[in-house]
């Protein structure tokens, strides 16, 4: 769960994404959003909840390119740190149309030339968290 608040922006947004596995074949993800007008008055709810704020996520700058193509949203992000990825998802509503999906994406993939061993396996975000832990290295 975060608060991404966007300097120069008013409120935020609360993201919530239930843990998945760090590794598998294809990422399927509930994800959950809202805009919060007042995200410190959220923190200090969650603080009074026995939340605890884990220090600050060092600003990862990246460029970011948005297609979309039908249903098919085509995301290519450019990390300085642990490369360049190219996400490619369908948003579903239940698991029926996950299904759906994951073979729509997977036919896709393969027209754009990908392969199975081009697929990564560990979402950026933990190779991010991997990096920092490892001292930045």
């Amino acid at each position: 769960m975060r608060i991404r608040v966007k300097e120069g922006k008013k409120g935020g947004i609360l993201t919530y994404k239930p843990s998945g596995n760090k590794i598998s074949k294809v990422m399927k993800t509930k994800e959950y959003e809202v805009y919060v007008d007042k995200p410190e008055e959220l923190m200090e709810i969650f603080a009074y909840l026995g939340i605890k704020k884990l220090d600050p996520a060092p600003v990862i700058e990246k460029e970011s390119r948005n297609y979309e193509y039908g249903d098919i949203n085509v995301c290519i992000d450019k990390y300085p740190i642990v490369g360049t990825f190219v996400d490619i998802e369908i948003l579903a509503k239940n698991e029926k149309q996950a299904t759906s999906a994951e073979a729509k994406v997977n036919a896709f993939a393969k027209q754009l030339g990908f392969s199975e061993a081009d697929r990564q396996k560990s979402a950026v975000g933990f190779l991010l968290k991997e990096y920092y832990e490892r001292g930045g290295k």
